[in-house]
């Protein structure tokens, strides 16, 4: 990125690293704000940081013309909207952000013409699946959202009992990239003139503030608020509403730690925020010629169109019409047949042979079953494969052992390294119940020591090859949580200290503020891999983990079946409840799902389940 300053102001210039700040621009409508945000997007094209913009109310269009409306203005797609290149489909969000941040191309996702219920949909897929992209990188570039009427994506209140399928979802995905976005390379603009309906939570972790003129005391106050989260002078509220149209205050109290009183330049692309004039002539938004978006346009058909025959939704809707023509069938009225000799006799004839109607119920039937295994069988399938694969190494075992015993490693030399399949199955895997195949495992290793030499235990043994493994995976310093899950230990409790304590003070590891990394000294004694195991593999390691917490049970391992068949993807409680056959409102479903939550593989609020990069590290996701 070529290193230059942001000339947003006369008064002001913004150093290149605002791409991934957090900004908030308040102010009343027709103050300046929006105007302001599109001189920001301007300058971060300009400068090469990758820039999309979530545009609620359709009016970023004329950053694609110049100000006078008549030439080209900047070469940025456009999606959905009245103007848009491509269409726009709730069930899209996922492939547009797959597709922008594998192509790196800047775009204007115009949301206006969608419903409530759609744009939550599309906002939630579109955020939780570029989340997840941008987490996975090991050197993540920057890119920038802006997001305007940033109340309707991260609002104050939401509805108790969830009203709308994917708002909580959607909030929650938000509130993590606005708080946690800046360690993964994201940078957020969001703009409102109702500071008020913004979530508290989410508006305190914004800085810089800029704040346009501001009438209204609910407006005002809740600016206060965040002036007092970041400890500032009150008595310039007092000057918020004298201020002119385009002129703000510019706070940033830790990044620039200044505040300012500045007048946004000008922008060189069109104003088509501006409120239209009578007898104004319009100005027609340019299409993009230069981008070829066929491919993107087929793609995002197909995944629409095959995430509707997956709907479980159009499933029910063609079982009800089934079921209705079938009660058609069988309520057919008879019909009369006349004899010759004046005698009426009733005959019922029925309508379609009972054959038929059979056969309809039987297929009624079948796609009944159906419905209810969609819902759960991801989680069935996979629940299968890992019981196959354990009876598959299992006979191996039978028919050819495998040798368990770790060696007695000489101080000067490195261990043997053994191929993906055994450092999961040898390093992590226990299993094993008998009692010769444990002892087999605890093998000592002699180690200096202040007083005397220590001996290295099997569990000490395991933490080594856990670091071992996350370094081989990029993650040098994994948190205790996350060694604890692999090494099968509870990283919580006093047993953890006490085996790590002898690794840290012989200086095999390095251990502060709730991580952990291997010394030179550590990696001579820890196996480290050639190659790292597969997702699945990982998996089945991880179920083991659960299936040996006390408090786990049956449906605990239904549970985490549920979370990883989302593929890394936010899921509320109601879904994970239905999918597992589990009342998500009780006190039974918060037992069955706790161990998750205690290993460090799910984080649980507000009735939405995430799973953390214990459960999909970014090495293998």
């Amino acid at each position: 990125m070529t290193q230059r300053l942001l000339h947003i102001s006369k008064e002001l210039s913004l150093p290149i690293d605002a791409a991934t700040q957090t900004f908030a621009l308040i102010g009343r409508k027709g103050g300046g704000k929006t105007y302001c945000a599109g001189k920001l997007a301007e300058l971060l094209i300009g400068a090469g940081v990758h820039t999309i913009i979530l545009d609620l109310v359709g009016k970023w269009w004329g950053l694609r013309l110049t100000a006078d409306g008549k030439s080209p203005g900047i070469d940025i797609p456009m999606f959905g909207g009245l103007r848009g290149d491509i269409p726009l489909e709730a069930s899209g969000g996922a492939l547009l952000a797959e597709a922008l941040h594998e192509s790196g191309s800047n775009a204007i996702l115009d949301l206006s013409q969608f419903s409530k219920a759609d744009r939550q949909k599309f906002c939630y897929q579109f955020g939780e699946r570029l989340w997840r992209l941008k987490k996975s990188e090991m050197n993540p570039t920057p890119i920038h959202l802006m997001i305007e009427e940033s109340q309707l994506i991260v609002p104050e209140n939401i509805p108790a009992g969830g009203k709308g399928e994917f708002l909580t979802l959607m909030y929650g995905t938000f509130e993590e990239i606005i708080r946690l976005g800046r360690n993964y390379g994201i940078g957020i603009t969001m703009i409102t003139q109702r500071p008020q309906s913004v979530a508290k939570e989410v508006l305190n972790q914004s800085e810089p503030l800029l704040v346009f003129q501001l009438i209204g005391a609910h407006e005002r106050k809740a600016i206060k608020l965040w002036i007092q989260h970041q400890g500032l002078d009150e008595s310039l509220l007092d000057t918020l509403p004298s201020l002119t149209k385009g002129e703000c205050w510019f706070w940033s109290p830790e990044w620039l730690q200044t505040l300012e009183r500045i007048h946004i330049s000008e922008k060189w692309t069109f104003d088509s925020t501006a409120t239209p004039k009578v007898g104004e002539k319009h100005v027609k938004a340019r299409e993009i010629k230069s981008l070829d978006l066929s491919d993107l346009r087929q793609r995002m058909k197909e995944t629409i169109e095959r995430q509707k025959q997956d709907d479980p939704k159009e499933l029910r809707k063609t079982i009800n019409e089934l079921r209705g023509q079938i009660k058609k069938l069988e309520s057919a009225k008879p019909v009369t047949e006349t004899k010759t000799n004046t005698e009426t006799k009733v005959v019922e004839k029925r309508i379609v042979i009972e054959g038929t109607v059979t056969r309809l119920e039987k297929l009624l039937e079948r796609a009944e079953k159906l419905r209810d295994s969609f819902q759960e069988g991801v989680s069935a399938i996979n629940t299968e494969v890992s019981e196959i694969r354990q009876a598959i190494i299992d006979a191996h075992k039978v028919n050819a052992p495998f040798q368990e015993t770790v060696p007695v490693i000489p101080r000067a030399t490195a261990p043997r390294q053994p191929n993906s399949r055994q450092m999961f199955d040898a390093a992590f895997k226990h299993d094993h119940k008998s009692p010769t195949a444990n002892s087999a495992r605890i093998t000592n290793i002699s180690l200096p020591a202040t007083n005397g030499d220590i001996k290295l235990s099997c569990k000490q043994q395991e933490i080594l090859n856990a670091l071992a493994w996350y370094e081989s995976i990029g993650i040098p310093e994994p948190s205790t949580l996350q060694v604890g899950a692999i090494a099968l230990i509870d990283a919580s409790g006093g047993h953890f200290s006490n085996t790590v304590g002898p690794l840290s003070s012989n200086g095999l590891v390095n251990r502060e503020q709730g991580v952990m990394g291997l010394t030179d000294l550590g990696r001579k004694y820890a196996v480290v891999p050639e190659s790292v195991g597969s997702l699945e593999d990982y998996h089945d390691v991880l179920r083991n983990r659960v299936r040996r917490a006390r408090s786990a049970g049956g449906k605990t391992i239904e549970i985490l079946n549920v979370v990883i068949a989302h593929g890394g993807e936010a899921v509320t409680t109601e879904q994970i409840g239905r999918e597992a056959n589990i009342d998500h409102t009780g006190g039974h479903f918060s037992n069955m799902i706790g161990p998750l939550s205690t290993v460090g593989l799910i984080k649980r609020t507000q009735g939405i389940v995430r799973p953390t990069e214990v459960l999909f590290p970014p090495g293998l996701s």
